[in-house]
């Protein structure tokens, strides 16, 4: 076998994986848009019950819609770990990345038409959503496909991603029942902070 034969083959082998980890990233953006989605009236169809509020929407604040690309991407993840961990490189780095870019995108998305256009849809804000999913996807398939980021820290790297995430996670479990008084966390609809029912 020539080295250039041997070359093409493997450039069809990556081809392939490519194109298994772009179909992970595509079936993961639809489930955590439609798990988002669900995620937005659980509260609502739970009887307004407290205990389910730290992983739903519990209001209409900024911050509340953060929860619904986190938490359905988190499951997601976790599945897709077990099926793509030998497979990809720096795959928390890259998740931890997808779960902050979410909410950066949404927030300035929604700030600009919102705050500084001061365009109010129902539409816009479930394109925001959407857009910011896709977005969160791209990115990680980007990460996930690239090589290692650092083959010396590649442990440290992914542990520290880990504990991002479990930051992120501590702080939407514990501002969803004391949230901080500031805007983000404000529900402009009813008026209020938190759980309101």
């Amino acid at each position: 076998m020539t080295v250039k034969s041997k070359t093409l083959e493997e450039s069809i082998e990556i081809s392939k994986e490519n194109q298994k980890l772009l179909i992970w990233h595509i079936i993961g953006g639809l489930v955590i848009i439609l798990l988002g989605t669900i995620f937005h009236f659980i509260f609502e169809w739970s009887n307004y019950w407290k205990p389910v509020g730290w992983f739903v929407a519990v209001n209409e604040s900024v911050w509340e819609h953060f929860k619904l690309g986190f938490w359905p991407g988190i499951m997601f993840y976790l599945v897709e770990f077990f099926f793509l961990r030998k497979k990809t490189n720096n795959y928390w780095i890259a998740k931890g990345i997808a779960l902050y870019l979410n909410p950066i995108i949404i927030a300035m998305l929604f700030y600009t038409y919102r705050g500084a256009l001061g365009i109010e849809s129902l539409i816009i804000d479930i394109l925001t959503f959407m857009i910011a999913v896709i977005i969160q996807q791209y990115v990680s398939y980007k990460i996930v496909k690239a090589e290692k980021i650092s083959e010396k820290f590649d442990f440290l790297l992914n542990i520290g991603a880990i504990i991002a995430i479990l930051i992120l996670t501590t702080m939407f479990v514990v501002f969803t029942y004391y949230p901080p008084q500031i805007p983000l966390f404000y529900d402009m609809e009813v008026g209020g902070y938190g759980i309101l029912n």
